[in-house]
C-alpha cells in the first residue's frame, strides 16, 4: 500500500486512532454502541437521540443514567455524533442522512456510509454482504460505480478498473470527518485527473491493481479495530 507524504500510510493512521477509541470503551458503550449499529443496519435509520436512548435502556434492561452516560462518552470519544437530537454518524462509518456512498444489505435496506473508508472496511468489520453504491469522484464524470461485498471484502467491482484515494487524516479531526476524506473512482485515469485537479492533495491512491488487496487490508483493519468495540451478534 502507498505511504503519503509523512511515510504514515493514510487511513491507518485513522485506523490506529479508531482502534484506541474503541479498545478504551467500557461494558456500557459497547452495549449502547452496538445498539445503534445494530439498528442502524437493519433499517438504515434511527430515531431521534431521546427516543433511542429509551428504547436502548429498555432493550438493555440497563439503568437510564447509565445509558445516557454511556452515549455522552461515545460522542466525547467521537464513536457517535449528534446534531440537535439527530444522531449523525456511527462509529464513523455509517450516516443517517443520505451520503455520496449508499450500501444496500441484503435486497432491501439502505445505509448511507460516511465515506471511501467505510465502503472499503465496513462490510468486513460488521461482516454483512451487499451493495455498495457511488458515483466517480471526479466531477468531470460521475460514472456510476458498484462493489459487491460480503463479509470478507469485496467480492467484484463494476467497473472493474474502480479505484480509490483517502486523504490523510490529522490528529484531532473528527472521525467521521477523516473517514469521508477521499472518494471513489471509476479509473486510474479520473482519479489522476482528479488528483490534479485537487491540487495534488496529501493521502494515499489506490490504484485499480491494488484495490482488491487495500480493501481486504483495510476492512481486516477496520474488524480488529472495532471488534472489541461492537457489541453486538455478527452475520452472515
Amino acid at each position: 500500500m502507498t505511504a503519503n507524504d509523512h511515510g504514515d500510510p493514510s487511513g491507518l493512521h485513522l485506523l490506529k486512532h479508531l482502534g484506541r477509541e474503541a479498545r478504551a470503551t467500557d461494558e456500557h458503550e459497547r452495549m449502547v454502541l452496538g445498539a445503534l449499529v445494530s439498528a442502524l443496519v437493519s433499517r438504515g435509520w434511527l430515531q431521534p437521540l431521546p427516543k433511542t436512548l429509551d428504547a436502548i435502556t429498555q432493550a438493555l434492561d440497563e439503568p437510564e443514567a447509565k445509558v445516557n452516560a454511556a452515549m455522552a462518552k461515545l460522542q466525547e470519544r467521537g464513536l457517535v455524533t449528534v446534531d440537535g437530537e439527530r444522531i449523525t454518524t456511527v462509529a464513523g462509518l455509517l450516516a443517517t442522512k443520505a451520503t455520496r456512498v449508499r450500501w444496500v444489505i441484503g435486497s432491501e435496506t439502505n445505509v448511507a456510509l460516511t465515506g471511501p473508508l467505510a465502503a472499503l472496511g465496513a462490510p468486513v468489520a460488521l461482516q454483512r454482504s451487499g451493495h455498495v453504491h457511488t458515483s466517480c469522484h471526479n466531477e468531470a464524470c460521475k460514472a456510476e460505480i458498484r462493489l459487491d461485498v460480503d463479509s470478507e471484502g469485496i467480492v467484484e467491482r463494476h467497473p472493474s478498473s474502480a479505484c480509490a484515494f483517502l486523504l490523510s487524516w490529522a490528529e484531532g479531526t473528527p472521525i467521521d470527518i477523516g473517514a469521508a476524506g477521499g472518494g471513489l473512482f471509476c479509473s486510474d485515469d479520473c482519479l489522476e485527473k482528479w488528483q490534479q485537479s485537487a491540487g495534488e492533495p496529501d493521502g494515499m491512491p489506490i490504484p485499480s491493481f491494488l484495490f482488491p488487496n487495500a480493501a481486504a487490508e483495510l476492512g481486516a483493519e477496520l474488524g480488529e479495530a472495532l471488534k472489541l468495540a461492537l457489541a453486538q451478534p455478527h452475520h452472515d
